[in-house]
């Protein structure tokens, strides 16, 4: 079933005198339970697709349908409610509060939400993210892996729909790296979880269903994984 299209995305920014193409006709579909890498050098258009798949930047033509709903064609503040709930985002640096502890930061979107928190679902993360016993830690005392863990978990505590996420492993090392990825596994596994990721990391993105390569603001190619 499909849940994530993008229909004909264009975005062009104006740097003084000039026009600078970031996306340039873009369309492609995502279904429910499929990983996808979405790849290309820098400058490419990968952060841009990300910012308007997210809801937090808006194209200069073309639609982003989410759950067949065009997330363009609403009120910003019912867009910003379907990206708190429906869309679930996970950035290469954690942004966890300094001042909260994991259990606190995993459970402040529900909480923003306004919303009764699911604490037998939160019981099951945080033994899927391996973090028993570390629930009232704050961030300073965690390692790079598990401070990463913490937002994974953050992310998935609304069960979003979708869930988007720039270089979730830039900033750690192979270990924790293949760490993270299995837990994408997990989460899709367990979950039925869809994820689309950007990534420079050519052994992660060959861990996923398909591999969109973007180049030059346009789709160059869309692989399915054999």
């Amino acid at each position: 079933m499909q849940i994530l299209r993008a229909a004909h995305l264009s975005k062009t920014y104006t740097v003084g005198k000039d026009r600078i193409q970031a996306l340039d006709d873009v369309s492609f579909s995502v279904d429910s339970g499929e990983i996808i890498a979405v790849v290309g050098a820098s400058g490419s258009g990968k952060s841009t697709l990300f910012h308007i798949l997210s809801g937090m930047d808006t194209p200069t033509s073309g639609m982003v349908f989410l759950k067949d709903q065009n997330i363009f064609s609403i009120h910003k503040h019912l867009r910003a409610r379907i990206r708190r709930r429906d869309i679930g985002i996970i950035y290469q640096f954690n942004n966890l509060l300094p001042l909260l502890t994991v259990k606190e930061n995993i459970l402040l979107p529900v909480m923003l939400d306004g919303r009764k928190p699911d604490m037998k679902f939160y019981e099951s993360l945080i033994d899927m993210l391996d973090l028993r016993g570390r629930e009232n830690t704050l961030p300073e005392e965690l390692s790079g892996g598990q401070m990463q863990r913490v937002a994974i978990g953050r992310t998935l505590i609304n069960r979003p729909s979708v869930v988007l996420s720039d270089e979730p492993t830039g900033n750690l090392d192979m270990r924790n790296k293949q760490h993270i990825m299995d837990l994408f596994k997990i989460c899709n596994r367990e979950f039925k979880q869809t994820i689309l990721m950007i990534t420079h990391d050519e052994d992660i993105a060959l861990q996923t269903d398909r591999i969109m390569t973007l180049e030059d603001g346009k789709l160059k190619s869309d692989r399915p994984i054999v």
